[in-house]
C-alpha cells in the first residue's frame, strides 16, 4: 500500500509509512476492528494534523508527474495551438470564467494542446483536472480520468438527472479548487451528461455562472464519432449531441486545421480533410474512391489480412514487442503508411468494390507462428452493403 504514496516524491518516508498506517486504519475501522489489534506499529500522534486540509483526492492529483516532453510542449506549438493556448491561460490568470472548444480533425495537436495546458499550470503547483468521453482518450494525458468517473455523471444521464457527488466530499473540495477542466471527446458524450456536470459545478461553487465560473475547455472532432444512441435516427443523434445544448453557443471555439502527424504529406493530409467536411468528390450514391496508394487489394481473406498487416507494420517479426513502434504505425501519416484492405462486394451487381473501416483481425509472427493479439474486427460483407467509412481518428 505504502507504494501509492511514492508517487509523492516530495514527502519524507516518515510521513509516508504514517500514511500507510492510517489507511490501513481507516480500512480496519471500516470491518469494526482496529490497527491496535494487530503486530503493526501505532501512528506517531505528531503526524495527526498532517495533511488534514487536503483530502486524499487533491494530494492524488497534486502528485501527478509532469513528463520531460511535456513542459517543452508550450515552445512548440503552433500558431493555432498557440492562440489558443494564450487566450485559456489568459482568462485563468485573469481569474476569470470561460468556456473554450478546441476543435479539429484527427491529427492537428489537441492532445498536444492540452498536455501543454496541463504542464503550464500544474508546473505552478496549480490543479489542473484531465478528463475525457473514452477511457483510451483520457489514458493518454497525465492524470487523465473519464469524466464520468471524475464527476460522478450518471450512466443513463438526462435533463432531469444529477451526478452523484456530494457537496461535502473530498472529490467535491477538488472541483472547487481547481482552475482548469478539461473533457477530449466531447462530441461523443451526450450533451445531458455535460449539462449534468453544468449543475454540479453550479452547485457545488455556489455559483450561477457557467460551470460554477470554471475554466472549461472541451475538444474533439464532429467528424469521428456522435453520441450513440440505440435504435435512434441521425436526427434524434444530433439532438442528443452537444451542438444542441445551451451551452454551445456560449463557447469560444478555436479551430485546428495543421495536421501534425501527417505534415510530411500534405496530400494525404487534405484528403483527410476534404473527406471530413464532406468536400471530397462522390458518386450518385455518396461514395468517395480511395486514392491508389492506400490499396491493399483482396484474394482471400487470410492472405490478405496477412498483406495488409505486413504492409502496415513491415518489422512486425522483430518490433512485434516495441510499443512505440506498434502505437506509432497505428495510425497512418501518410498514403504509404496508411492502408485498406479491398473485399469485392459479390452482392453489387455492377462489380464495384468498397470497404469498411479495416482494422486488425489477428497479428501473426511468422518465425514463431504465435497470435500476438487477437482484436476480430473484420466485418464480413456477404449480408451488407459495402460502402466507404473512413477511419478518421
Amino acid at each position: 500500500m505504502s507504494e501509492d504514496f511514492k508517487r509523492e516524491t516530495t514527502i519524507s518516508v516518515e510521513l509516508r509509512v504514517s500514511k500507510t498506517l492510517q489507511s490501513l486504519n481507516l480500512f480496519l475501522e471500516s470491518m469494526g476492528k482496529s490497527i491496535s489489534l494487530y503486530d503493526l506499529p501505532m501512528r506517531p500522534t505528531n503526524m495527526d494534523n498532517v495533511d488534514c486540509e487536503f483530502p486524499r483526492e487533491i494530494q492524488d492529483e497534486m502528485s501527478i508527474q509532469i513528463p520531460p516532453e511535456d513542459y517543452e510542449a508550450e515552445l512548440k506549438l503552433n500558431l493555432e495551438q498557440h492562440k489558443a493556448f494564450s487566450m485559456i491561460i489568459d482568462v485563468i490568470q485573469k481569474g476569470k470564467s470561460g468556456i473554450f472548444f478546441i476543435d479539429g480533425p484527427g491529427g492537428t495537436g489537441k492532445t498536444f494542446l492540452y498536455r501543454a495546458l496541463l504542464a503550464h499550470l500544474r508546473s505552478k503547483k496549480l490543479i489542473a483536472i484531465a478528463t475525457a468521453t473514452s477511457g483510451v482518450a483520457a489514458a493518454i494525458m497525465p492524470g487523465g480520468r473519464t469524466a464520468h468517473s471524475r464527476f460522478k455523471i450518471p450512466i443513463d444521464a438526462n435533463e432531469s438527472s444529477e451526478c452523484t457527488m456530494s457537496k461535502q466530499s473530498g472529490a467535491a473540495e477538488l472541483l472547487r479548487r481547481s482552475k482548469l477542466f478539461i473533457w477530449d471527446e466531447a462530441p461523443m458524450a451526450k450533451r445531458w451528461a455535460i449539462e449534468n456536470v453544468d449543475k454540479l459545478l453550479k452547485d457545488v461553487m455556489g455559483n450561477d455562472q457557467d460551470f460554477g465560473g470554471k475554466v472549461v475547455v472541451f475538444g474533439g472532432d464532429f467528424r469521428q464519432v456522435l453520441p450513440v444512441v440505440p435504435k435512434a435516427t441521425i436526427h434524434q443523434t444530433i439532438s442528443a449531441s452537444l451542438v444542441r445544448s445551451y451551452l454551445w453557443t456560449r463557447m469560444k471555439k478555436f479551430r485546428l486545421t495543421i495536421n501534425m502527424r501527417a505534415k510530411n504529406d500534405t496530400e494525404f493530409s487534405k484528403f483527410l480533410l476534404r473527406v471530413g467536411n464532406g468536400e471530397e468528390p462522390t458518386d450518385t450514391e455518396g461514395n468517395i474512391r480511395i486514392p491508389e496508394e492506400m490499396i491493399v487489394k483482396y484474394d482471400n481473406e487470410e492472405d490478405s489480412i496477412k498483406r495488409l498487416i505486413r504492409a502496415i507494420f513491415p518489422s512486425l517479426n522483430t518490433r512485434a514487442h516495441s510499443a512505440d513502434y506498434m502505437t506509432a504505425l497505428s495510425r497512418g501519416t501518410s498514403m504509404s503508411t496508411t492502408k485498406v484492405l479491398i473485399k469485392p462486394d459479390t452482392n453489387n451487381i455492377r462489380g464495384k468494390i468498397w470497404t469498411k473501416n479495416v482494422v486488425y483481425k489477428q497479428v501473426y509472427i511468422a518465425d514463431l507462428r504465435k497470435i500476438i493479439s487477437v482484436e476480430k474486427l473484420w466485418r464480413r460483407s456477404e449480408d451488407v452493403d459495402l460502402r466507404l467509412t473512413m477511419d478518421r481518428s
